[in-house]
């Protein structure tokens, strides 16, 4: 099996591989249409999310085409008789960018009405609160609830800027 990125251009070959764990992921990386691509097999497969790859011949050359991260991942982890085609839609391009963004949480249980500090935050990859290239943004403002540790900072928890709310 090869595993083959296949992208519109070299930026976005580039945005997918600067990703943690995915620059060890593709044996190539291809900048040109998928139909320049489809060229170099006998049949190219479309595999849906859910969806299992088809016994394959090892006389036939084949591509299973997959463009979403979770139909990849688990293709991949199968070891198909085929090479395995990532033309990441835009929406897995949004997955793989979601999934490694750091967001900030809580590194201590805080009460309603106390100031954010440095030290009560922390990141983690992939989560549902605020990026963490908004942190001076939140140190400073007071929390509008009781939040537990490892909880998400947005600012609907967030006192309003310059006062309370």
């Amino acid at each position: 099996m090869k595993r083959i990125l296949v992208v519109s251009s070299p930026s976005i070959a580039h945005e997918i591989c600067a990703r943690p764990g995915w620059s060890h992921r593709f044996d190539e990386v291809l900048c040109s249409s998928l139909h320049e691509v489809m060229r170099r097999y006998h049949a190219v497969l479309p595999i849906e999310p859910g969806a299992l790859p088809s016994f394959i011949s090892t006389d036939v050359r084949v591509a299973l085409l997959c463009t979403e991260v979770n139909a990849f991942e688990r293709i991949e982890s199968t070891k198909p008789n085929a090479d395995l085609l990532f033309a990441p839609s835009a929406v897995a391009r949004l997955d793989l960018s979601v999934a490694t963004r750091l967001t900030l949480k809580t590194a201590r249980a805080l009460t309603r009405g106390e100031t954010i500090a440095l030290d009560d935050l922390v990141t983690e990859p992939g989560g549902r609160g605020l990026g963490e290239n908004l942190k001076k943004r939140v140190i400073g403002r007071g929390v509008v609830y009781d939040l537990p540790k490892d909880a998400p900072i947005d600012f609907g928890v967030l006192e309003a800027a310059g006062g309370r709310s």
